[in-house]
C-alpha cells in the first residue's frame, strides 16, 4: 500500500533527508542520506516509485528517482537543471521546472525515464514555472509563474496550450486539483509562517473569487510540502 505522504527530517546536520510513513505514522523509514538536500518528492501513481529534487555540490538541482524503499536512486536529468517533479497520472510522463540559461525556469514535459524533454512555456521569467501540478485527467497542468513579481497559479494544456491565469491575489503556489478537475486548491502566502490554503474554481475568469478555506485558514508553512485535495 502507498503511504499517504512523505516527510522531511529535521536533523540539521542532515538537510533535505526524507523519510516515508504509513498514514497512521508507523513504520518511519529513511529514504536518502548525505549532504545533498533533496526535496519536492512526488509519488508515482502505481506507487513503486518517488522523483524528487536533490541539488548537486554545485547548487543546481536534478530531479531524481528512487524505487519506494529507496533503492536505486538515479538522476532522470543529469544533462540539465531540473526541480519540482510531478509524474503524470498515467504514470508515462513527468511535468517538471527546467532552466535554461540567461532566460529562468521555463515549465517542461518529459518522459518518466528522463528522456524526450520538451518545453511548454515560452516567456522568459527569473523565477517561474514552478510547482506543477497534473488534472486528475492529465489533460491540464497548473504551475505557479511571476506576475508583477508575484507568484500566481496558471493552468495550461498538457501540451503548453491554452494558458489561463487562475488566481489573481498575489503569492499563490502549491496547486493541487479536486477530484472531478474544476477547482484548485493552493497556498496563499501571506506572511513568514502564514500559508493559509485558498480554492478557486477554474470557470471563474480572472481568479477574482478566491476562497479561503476556514479549516485551514491559520495552517503555517510545511517546507517542502504539497498539499493532497482527497475526497470524503
Amino acid at each position: 500500500m502507498q503511504p499517504n505522504y512523505t516527510r522531511r527530517g529535521s536533523c540539521p546536520e542532515e538537510p533535505g533527508v526524507w523519510h516515508v510513513m504509513d498514514d497512521d505514522g508507523a513504520n518511519l523509514k529513511r529514504l536518502t542520506s548525505g549532504a545533498a538536500n533533496s526535496n519536492c518528492p512526488c509519488w508515482s501513481p502505481d506507487g513503486k516509485k518517488i522523483a524528487f529534487a536533490r541539488n548537486l555540490p554545485n547548487g543546481a538541482p536534478q530531479i531524481f528517482a528512487m524505487n519506494a524503499d529507496g533503492s536505486d536512486q538515479k538522476s532522470l536529468t543529469p544533462d540539465r537543471v531540473a526541480a519540482d517533479p510531478a509524474w503524470s497520472p498515467d504514470g508515462t510522463k513527468i511535468a517538471y521546472a527546467g532552466f535554461i540559461a540567461g532566460r529562468g525556469y521555463h515549465l517542461f514535459v518529459m518522459d518518466a525515464d528522463g528522456k524526450n524533454p520538451k518545453q511548454l512555456s515560452a516567456s522568459d521569467n527569473t523565477f517561474g514555472y514552478v510547482f506543477p501540478a497534473w488534472s486528475p485527467d492529465g489533460k491540464q497542468i497548473a504551475f505557479s509563474d511571476l506576475v508583477k513579481r508575484r507568484l500566481e497559479i496558471f493552468v495550461c494544456d498538457a501540451d503548453g496550450a491554452n494558458l489561463k491565469q487562475a488566481t489573481a491575489t498575489g503569492n499563490n503556489t502549491f496547486a493541487a486539483w479536486s477530484p472531478d478537475g474544476k477547482s484548485i486548491l493552493f497556498r496563499h502566502v501571506a506572511g513568514p509562517g502564514k500559508g493559509p490554503i485558498y480554492r478557486v474554481d477554474l470557470n471563474d475568469a480572472g481568479g477574482e473569487n478566491e476562497k479561503a478555506l476556514d479549516a485551514f485558514r491559520a495552517e503555517g508553512w510545511v517546507a517542502g510540502g504539497r498539499h493532497v485535495w482527497k475526497a470524503r
